[in-house]
């Protein structure tokens, strides 16, 4: 069996799919590597910061900030000169030294000279283990009121810085700028490349996961037809041997029990009449017995016309001493799945009735509207109580129809009281 080529569409659903699978990673794969690279650009830049805070503080405060500490005007004044100077080129915007308890030691600032802030929390980590911090601030503290009237946002540098023995905290500000231009251009630079390789990878992929939608196609077409061989050759197999049941077996033990019946009345010796009625009653009773295996193995014999006389003369075999009543108030065809499911079903029931009840009559009642198709049996025998259909109650085959009749749409339910068990399975009824 030659596997026909795949529909066109199918390559081409597998090739928008894989398209679309690709823009969404693009748009995850470039958000996170524009993340990671604000996040490195940042880091390098704040890292740097605290190299020039370092470098700053030993080049210039190391030698005049005691002085200008002890209130040294001259000192005070050179190192106010060194950061206005820098602050023209853009390096470094302001400086404060900070003592343990929060009070500004020096600061070219000097509104803030000797009044005393709250510490802040990027201070203690300097004071008590000497570890210097640098972030971005925003500038919200009580202490940047001068710094917030220029720019938004500062690189803010915490260092310590030791006088007469004592730990101080020498506060920087830095120009953000430096820290946005680093992350804008390692950004163009990680970005694109990460893109290209996925989109690189993508393309690589492409022909492979065509070839491979084609491939599975190809299979699942093969599959479909090879089950469909199967079931039509289980299908002509069934209908052979039903066909070859009914016009041989069946055919000539119903003559043989005919036969019986026509010469039974002419046998003289009533043990010998007696036991060739026996002999004919096991005749009738196998021949019911393969028609009902006919009706199995080729449903079609069933339909809404001869649904209520088979399902009265299965009855009767299965119940011999029921009294049973078959109503049908179908009016409509019924496909033969439909008519042997229903079939299926009163006969499980004239089963129990008979096996489990107790009963001793059973009414059975076959209705159809446009929507849906109900059976329902009324047994006058011991009933069930309501929802026990299960394995461990002993009523198995009412639960796999139950399981048969929800795979079709429909429904079965059961409940008994004093009078007797009901049983209703209602179905769609399908089209005309």
């Amino acid at each position: 069996m030659t596997a026909e080529r795949p529909s066109r569409s199918t390559a081409v659903r597998a090739v928008v799919a894989l398209v679309l699978t690709a823009a969404v990673a693009f748009a995850a794969v470039g958000a996170a590597a524009d993340l990671a690279a604000m996040r490195i650009a940042r880091d390098d830049a704040l890292h740097e910061a605290v190299r020039t805070a370092y470098g700053v503080s030993q080049a210039v405060f190391a030698s005049e900030l005691p002085a200008a500490v002890e209130g040294n005007r001259r000192a005070g004044a050179d190192l106010s000169a060194a950061v206005a100077s820098r602050r023209e080129d853009g390096t470094l915007t302001r400086v404060k030294v900070w003592r343990r308890d929060g009070t500004v030691l020096w600061s070219d600032d000097a509104a803030v000279v000797g009044r005393r802030y709250p510490v802040k929390a990027a201070m203690i980590p300097v004071f008590d283990r000497n570890r210097d911090h640098a972030g971005i601030s925003a500038l919200t503290d009580a202490d940047n009121a001068d710094e917030r009237a220029g720019v938004g946002r500062l690189v803010e540098v915490y260092i310590p810085f030791v006088l007469d023995g004592s730990t101080l905290t020498m506060e920087m500000y830095f120009s953000a700028v430096r820290v946005l231009v680093a992350e804008h251009e390692l950004g163009e630079q990680i970005v694109p490349l990460t893109l290209l390789a996925l989109l690189v990878l993508a393309l690589a992929q492409l022909p492979v996961s065509v070839w491979l939608v084609r491939r599975i196609s190809a299979a699942q077409q093969d599959r479909e037809r090879m089950l469909e061989t199967v079931l039509v050759s289980s299908e002509r197999e069934r209908r052979l041997l039903a066909g070859n049941l009914h016009d041989g077996v069946v055919q000539e033990l119903s003559g043989a029990a005919q036969l019986l019946d026509q010469r039974l009345p002419d046998i003289a010796v009533p043990e010998h009449r007696r036991q060739l009625g026996l002999v004919a009653h096991v005749l009738h009773r196998s021949v019911g017995d393969l028609r009902e295996m006919l009706l199995e193995l080729h449903p079609s014999e069933l339909t809404g016309d001869n649904l209520a006389e088979l399902i009265a003369g299965s009855a009767a075999r299965t119940g011999p001493d029921l009294e049973v009543t078959v109503t049908n108030r179908i009016e409509r065809p019924l496909s033969p799945e439909l008519a042997a499911f229903l079939y299926r079903c009163a006969r499980e029931c004239v089963t129990n009735a008979a096996k489990h009840a107790a009963a001793t009559r059973v009414g059975i009642v076959l209705t159809a509207d446009a929507d849906e198709v109900r059976l329902d049996v009324h047994d006058d025998g011991v009933g069930i109580p309501a929802g026990a259909l299960s394995p461990r109650d002993g009523h198995l085959g009412l639960t796999l129809l139950q399981d048969a009749a929800r795979d079709l749409g429909g429904s079965l339910r059961a409940h008994g009281d004093a009078t007797g068990t009901v049983v209703t399975i209602a179905v769609p009824a399908g089209p005309d």
